[in-house]
């Protein structure tokens, strides 16, 4: 890895790339970290939703190289490409980009509910500096505008947000 970034920034110097799209569907998450490590100054962030997040618990360096990461990283702007994301794998993007301002999703029908429940908890834990959410949906209509109307307003989680179904994709601004 050490020589693949050493390659890498001897073409274009790693600093000035802003911009990172995975687009395997697997990386390991070590190599995965190295990478942001290399590449501090990324503000845009798309992975499809396997690649980085695997199903084993970390190693006391993976948790390490989370937590120094999150506090120099200036990430704002998270892509999950795929179909699906689990509640787990929403938790480390945000543990390790605390600095979201725009996320964009897909979400399945079945996790809707805790997945807005989620996102709404972050927007309000991170002073709304988190505001925008687009959820890209294969089958976005007005059943699911209504749904996240019911799901917000039905528990008071916000007093003040915009939801606007736009190009097949449901934006939630607060």
């Amino acid at each position: 890895m050490p020589l693949l970034i050493h390659n890498l920034n001897d073409i274009i110097p790693l600093t000035q790339i802003t911009e990172f799209v995975v687009e395997y569907g697997y990386i390991f998450l070590k190599k995965f970290l190295t990478l942001l490590q290399s590449m501090p100054n990324i503000n845009s962030l798309t992975i499809p939703q396997t690649a980085i997040i695997q199903t084993h618990d970390l190693s006391e360096n993976e948790i390490e190289l989370v937590r120094i990461l999150s506090k120099k990283n200036h990430i704002k702007k998270v892509t999950i490409s795929n179909r699906e994301c689990t509640l787990k794998q929403l938790r480390f993007l945000f543990d390790l980009c605390p600095q979201i301002e725009y996320f964009k999703v897909n979400l399945t029908e079945n996790h809707e509910d805790l997945m807005m429940k989620f996102f709404i908890s972050k927007m309000k834990e991170n002073n709304y500096r988190f505001c925008l959410l687009c959820l890209a949906h294969w089958d976005t209509n007005n059943n699911v505008i209504k749904r996240i109307h019911s799901i917000i307003d039905g528990e008071h989680l916000l007093d003040n947000y915009s939801l606007e179904l736009f190009k097949g994709n449901v934006y939630l601004w607060c």
